[in-house]
């Protein structure tokens, strides 16, 4: 009893509106993502928290060794169901071997400041994908992942600004030809 109390209590810090883990994350093992911790080494991480906290995919107190990921983003979810409950909730998955970011709600400010520092890390490229969620006509409680997208590969030192823009004008309704004339605009000046 004393486990559940303490997860709820650290759902709720994450997710002030909810009391215990947040509704329609069935496929979220989150007994397993909450043991996982956090990391200031962006080598290590695999997710950005809503509050700008990177989650720990290291397992460096398991088997895996410190400095790098070792931990598949869906093994740390629970299962493939449940890393897309995960970033539909707001949790932004990282891939820091290949400067990745999957995206599947509009960034907190936190997340905008954390966004910022690994683009400017990343030196030889940067791959945004970001998505909106949408609910099914029929079950207006549950969320599914959307096809609609945008994913984008930029080349050499991307500067974050252009990036926190292409997300920011995705989630206030571009569409997918505005957000790649927007990319060449910025790219040429």
């Amino acid at each position: 009893m004393a486990d559940v109390q303490a997860q709820d209590r650290q759902h709720s810090a994450m997710y002030p509106k909810c009391s215990g883990p947040p509704p329609n994350t069935t496929h979220v093992n989150w007994d397993r993502f909450n043991k996982l911790g956090t990391t200031t080494n962006s080598a290590e991480a695999g997710f950005i928290r809503p509050d700008g906290s990177w989650v720990d995919l290291s397992d460096k107190f398991g088997n895996g060794e410190p400095g790098c990921r070792a931990m598949c983003h869906s093994y740390a979810a629970g299962d493939a169901e449940g890393l897309n409950e995960l970033i539909e909730l707001g949790i932004i998955r990282y891939n820091p071997e290949h400067g990745e970011l999957e995206i599947g709600k509009e960034p907190t400010g936190e997340q905008a400041e954390m966004i910022k520092r690994l683009v400017t890390r990343h030196t030889r490229g940067f791959t945004l994908d970001i998505r909106r969620p949408w609910k099914e006509e029929n079950n207006t409680d549950k969320w599914r992942s959307s096809m609609e997208g945008y994913r984008k590969k930029l080349s050499g030192q991307v500067n974050p600004d252009l990036v926190l823009n292409i997300i920011n004008q995705f989630y206030n309704g571009s569409t997918i030809e505005s957000l790649n004339a927007h990319c060449e605009s910025f790219m040429a000046s």
